[in-house]
């Protein structure tokens, strides 16, 4: 995903690693952004055809008080299943990756030199040869399931069975083309985006 005024980032990274930060930090550096977790929300907005998937496939269960899908039982089904994995992703990724490609083409009409999209399975899709560049946000594994835990409200046994369903950090950051360490301050890991961004531009 990239032409010649444009080109299209990848940032995922592991659990708690704080990927949505660092994608704040590239909208404020100037780069249109793309949260994919938000687009695969919208693939699963009532009356949609991935909805009326799952609830054809997993019944009334699966749906909250509100008749919406309920995204966190959905994730342990996911989790729990590689069948059930599959099967959810094919019905949520095409849509998630054509809302991409539309936005990233509307903002690249728009002379924006960076767009960032923040995916977090882009190594398990194996999206990750659509971008011009990937950048992996690393942190220490313990304190990645702690902010996890706390953003997500779940038990650590939970968090760290979705975590070992992922592919390992190391191999993500070795395939990437920048790796940002979150380990230290806001304002260390705002100077190291700040250095991958003047790369990229």
């Amino acid at each position: 995903m990239k032409n010649d005024r444009t080109i299209v980032v990848a940032i995922t990274g592991g659990i708690g690693s704080g990927k949505s930060s660092v994608l704040s930090m590239m909208a404020d550096l100037g780069a249109r952004v793309i949260d994919a977790d938000k687009l695969a929300r919208e693939a699963l907005s009532k009356g949609a055809p991935a909805y009326l998937k799952m609830v054809e496939r997993y019944g009334p269960s699966i749906l909250d008080q509100n008749k919406e899908i309920d995204r966190s039982a959905l994730a342990s089904i996911a989790f729990d299943s590689d069948d059930d994995r599959t099967f959810i992703e094919k019905a949520i990724h095409p849509f998630v990756k054509n809302e991409i490609n539309r936005l990233a083409s509307e903002f690249s009409k728009t002379g924006t030199r960076v767009v960032a999209a923040e995916i977090p399975l882009l190594f398990e899709v194996g999206w990750e040869k659509e971008f011009g560049a990937v950048i992996t946000v690393v942190t220490n594994e313990d304190e990645g399931l702690r902010r996890f835990c706390k953003k997500r409200n779940m038990p650590l046994e939970e968090a760290k069975k979705r975590s070992k369903a992922q592919i390992p950090i190391e191999i993500k950051a070795k395939k990437s083309n920048f790796v940002i360490n979150n380990d230290g301050t806001p304002e260390e890991t705002r100077s190291q985006l700040a250095s991958i961004f003047k790369k990229l531009v």
